[in-house]
């Protein structure tokens, strides 16, 4: 006969390392934590000593607990900072999405039983270190890193306290988890959408900061459309270089020589540029929009659903805390959210 197998003896809990360790119960869950209120010898002594009884941490419980506390709508200890370049209203006033973005994020955190706290660098001449103290002063566990009109940056901050994740393509260095649109995806589907209304010479104008901004994603999602496509319907895209040439003295250069029967785009420059032209939309020509809001909330394209990527970042910095995961971390992971195509006035369905 086979032995019994051997059972496995449950972990010790919190209140027993406390007691072996000769500390409060409170201050063994900061410590597993990694909780910056801690003293480094005093969360080494206790990781010793919850490494040799052979604690671990029942990830359940914890993700349970969260859940009571967002049901109780009560807060848990846990702050997530949510780093912007300049005040809420005026980094609001940058890209329409935005207010959506920190909205939903602040929701997302809320239920799940965190407080997000707004800290703007620029507007406040923060520098790394005043960032950090101000950080550590909040009792900041959690840091989401918001959208940057300049998203090559670099911070330089003491990334071994805290979760991190970063919304949209923010080039920070070092490289964190994120969520962002998935701007390939939304690419892809508003030219599978065109197709089927009829367009066939379709065009794609946006700057080429904007491609970059997406690590590329649009050009490569129309490149493969365009590879795919008869010769004579295979366009040049319109992305200049140089932020000077994108006007419409340039822009109606390119359309002339073209002869897109849709532009698919990111801003309303290029209605007024063919409208000022003197040309009917979607009469003498289609417009599409990868960014369905405000002013283009009619338009035909693509709804980003920009609350979701706000809502994404905090929940992979809740993952993170769960799991006392916090610094850089060796693999960076990446959530995106694919947007849905709405049909608008700036469309027609074109006879073939």
């Amino acid at each position: 006969m086979k032995p019994p197998a051997s059972r496995q003896l449950p972990s010790p809990t919190q209140n027993a390392v406390a007691a072996k360790a000769g500390v409060a119960r409170s201050t063994v869950s900061r410590a597993l934590k990694n909780h910056p209120s801690i003293p480094e010898a005093t969360r080494l002594h206790i990781l010793r000593v919850a490494e040799e009884m052979g604690y671990r941490e029942n990830p359940y419980v914890t993700a349970n607990m969260q859940r009571v506390r967002g049901a109780h709508g009560t807060r848990s200890q846990a702050i997530i900072a949510f780093l912007t370049p300049y005040s809420l209203e005026h980094w609001y006033q940058k890209v329409l999405s935005y207010r959506k973005i920190y909205e939903s994020a602040r929701e997302r955190a809320f239920h799940l039983g965190f407080e997000l706290d707004p800290i703007s660098l620029i507007d406040q001449s923060l520098d790394s270190r005043r960032c950090n103290d101000i950080l550590v002063a909040r009792g900041v566990d959690g840091v989401l890193v918001a959208p940057f009109e300049n998203p090559f940056i670099r911070l330089r901050l003491d990334w071994t306290r805290f979760s991190i994740a970063t919304l949209g393509f923010v080039h920070v260095r070092p490289r964190f988890s994120y969520a962002a649109a998935n701007h390939y995806y939304n690419v892809s589907l508003v030219l599978r959408k065109l197709h089927r209304l009829g367009y066939r010479r379709i065009g794609l104008a946006l700057p080429e900061r904007a491609n970059r901004y997406a690590q590329g994603t649009f050009e490569a999602a129309y490149r493969l459309y365009s590879g795919a496509q008869p010769a004579c319907d295979r366009l040049p895209h319109f992305a200049p270089e140089d932020l000077t040439d994108w006007n419409s003295v340039k822009f109606m250069k390119w359309f002339h020589k073209n002869k897109p029967e849709v532009v698919v785009c990111l801003t309303k420059d290029v209605r007024g540029w063919l409208v000022d032209a003197g040309l009917d939309i979607p009469g003498d020509v289609g417009l599409a929009t990868l960014s369905r809001h405000g002013a283009e909330s009619d338009w035909s394209g693509v709804d980003q659903h920009s609350e979701l990527v706000g809502a994404a970042g905090v929940q992979i910095i809740a993952e993170q805390l769960t799991l006392n995961q916090r610094g850089v971390p060796p693999y960076p992971r990446a959530t995106f959210v694919e947007g849905e195509w709405a049909a608008g006035w700036t469309t027609r369905r074109l006879s073939r």
